[in-house]
């Protein structure tokens, strides 16, 4: 994936403090043999449907509508407990083509989690109802621009209670069996309050996916027109691409454990 080119000195600023710190990135990756953030994940597919909403956001939601591969993680944590505050991660990539085709020229990728910014990260990890995927609302974090309209927001709520289970990722699988594993996409347009329902994704079947080999999520796979906007998504750019590199490396390496959910 090309190189972003930044339209902004904020944008500038991210992109260079990015490319200073994603050795840091790579190492960590390499040395952990895992991703440094959201490290262990379930992966489902899922249906996208069209919500009812307001005319600007009905093409938004059209182009969404599909088929897409959702991946739910811990921030930090390996482990399958709730274990110290945390934030929860939901990332998306839309427009998939299951089950072989998962980047292609027209998906989209939307990287959220339990956090509203960067900078509340930490009070954000203690109000995070770590034991359910269910129980939590997901911020993009920052702003983006859509059709033309810059500083958006964008959120991901759950819409019905979570499943039964001893574990996160048990709770889940038992809400998607049951039919009920559903979260509505919603935008928050520049200078308002209100947000707006977009699109409706419902979990699916369970994929389990070689990661490493066939997954990064970044939010510069724009292709369907939610486009990263500011200091925050470009400084994730290069931390990104180390962090794959730097798992690639282990399993070349031969470093990298199985590690798998039960």
């Amino acid at each position: 994936m090309a190189v972003p080119i930044p339209q902004s000195a904020g944008e500038w600023a991210g992109l260079i403090i990015g490319g200073l710190i994603a050795p840091l990135f790579g190492l960590g990756s390499l040395l952990r043999r895992d991703r440094v953030f959201h490290p262990r994940g379930i992966c489902f597919f899922a249906r996208v449907t069209p919500a009812e909403t307001i005319p600007d956001l009905q093409p938004l939601a059209r182009r969404l509508t599909g088929t897409a591969l959702v991946r739910l993680a811990a921030g930090a944590s390996r482990k399958n407990h709730w274990g110290m505050p945390d934030v929860l991660g939901f990332s998306i990539r839309f427009g998939v083509r299951p089950p072989e085709d998962l980047f292609h020229e027209d998906t989209q990728d939307l990287l959220t989690a339990s956090a509203r910014t960067l900078w509340t990260l930490l009070p954000d990890s203690l109000r995070t109802q770590r034991g359910s995927f269910m129980a939590n609302r997901y911020y993009g974090m920052t702003v983006f621009e859509i059709d033309g309209q810059r500083d958006c927001l964008i959120a991901i709520q759950p819409l019905e209670p979570d499943g039964d289970g001893e574990d996160r990722f048990q709770r889940i699988r038992n809400a998607a069996a049951a039919g009920h594993a559903r979260f509505s996409l919603q935008v928050a347009r520049s200078g308002q309050v209100e947000w707006h329902p977009v699109a409706i994704i419902e979990l699916l079947e369970e994929e389990v996916i070689d990661e490493d080999k066939d997954l990064m999520f970044t939010p510069f796979n724009a292709q369907l027109g939610i486009r990263p906007q500011g200091f925050i998504h470009f400084l994730r750019y290069f931390p990104y691409l180390a962090s794959w590199l730097g798992r690639k490396l282990a399993m070349r390496l031969g470093t990298r454990e199985a590690y798998s959910i039960p």
